[in-house]
C-alpha cells in the first residue's frame, strides 16, 4: 500500500428506476379480492414474483379470472366460488388467509399446507388462535388444511402473541368482513400492512390505526 495512489473525482449518479410493488402486499391482495364478488384492480403490480404467480393460480382454482395489462391486474368472479384447492404443485406461505377469505365466502374450506421458505417449521399456532377468536377452527390432514365456520363469525378483541405479519394479515380479513367492530393489539406495524388496510378500507371497511393497535369495523 505504500506505493498506492488514489484518485478521487466528483461525480453524479442519475438515472430512474422503476419500483415494482411489494411482493407481500400483492399476494395478500390478491387473497382479498376472495371477499368480494366484485372486480379487483391492482396496479404496481410484481408479476415477476414465483409466489404472486401461485397465489394467482389458486384463486383462479377457486373460479376468479385474472388478466394482466402491463403492470395492472383485473380479478373477477367467473362462476360460484369453490371452496376447495386439491390440485396443486407448489404452495405459499399465506395459505391460512386464503382459508380465512373462503370461510369468510363459504363457510368451509380446504388449502394447501404453507409452503415457502425452508428454514425450520412454518409454525401455524397464531393462525389457530385467530381463527378461533373470529369463530372458526382449521386442522391438518395430509398436506391441507380444513378449515370451517363453528357456528358464526363474531366480531372479537385479538391481542396477538407474537408480533406476525400474517398473522396481523388475517386477523385485519377477519375483522374487516364481519359486522361489528374489532381490536387487533400488538399488531406488526409495516408497509404491506398499511397497503392491506388501505384495500380493505376501499372494499368498504373502516379502519384506524393508534400506536400497534387496529380498530376495525367490518
Amino acid at each position: 500500500m505504500k506505493n498506492s495512489k488514489f484518485i478521487i473525482q466528483k461525480s453524479k449518479l442519475n438515472g430512474d428506476v422503476d419500483l415494482s410493488g411489494s411482493k407481500v402486499s400483492a399476494i395478500t391482495s390478491v387473497i382479498a379480492s376472495i371477499l368480494t364478488k366484485e372486480k379487483l384492480s391492482l396496479h404496481n403490480f410484481p408479476k415477476s414474483s414465483t409466489d404472486v404467480l401461485l397465489s394467482i393460480n389458486f384463486i383462479e382454482k377457486l373460479g376468479k379470472k385474472c388478466t394482466f395489462n402491463n403492470n395492472s391486474l383485473k380479478i373477477n368472479e367467473t362462476t360460484i366460488l369453490k371452496s376447495k384447492i386439491e390440485d396443486y404443485e407448489e404452495s405459499i406461505r399465506f395459505t391460512p388467509l386464503i382459508l380465512a377469505a373462503i370461510l369468510i365466502r363459504n363457510g368451509k374450506g380446504k388449502v394447501p399446507l404453507p409452503g415457502g421458505c425452508e428454514i425450520g417449521n412454518r409454525k401455524i399456532d397464531v393462525y389457530n388462535y385467530i381463527f378461533r377468536k373470529f369463530g372458526a377452527t382449521f386442522y391438518k390432514k395430509n398436506r391441507h388444511l380444513h378449515g370451517e365456520v363453528i357456528k358464526t363469525l363474531t366480531p372479537n378483541k385479538i391481542s396477538l402473541p407474537i408480533c406476525s405479519t400474517g398473522g396481523t394479515l388475517c386477523s385485519l380479513i377477519f375483522a374487516a368482513s364481519i359486522f361489528g367492530k374489532s381490536e387487533i393489539k400488538n399488531a406488526h406495524m409495516r408497509p404491506e400492512t398499511f397497503d392491506i388496510i388501505n384495500i380493505l378500507m376501499k372494499m368498504g371497511a373502516n379502519i384506524e390505526l393508534n400506536n400497534n393497535k387496529i380498530n376495525v369495523e367490518g
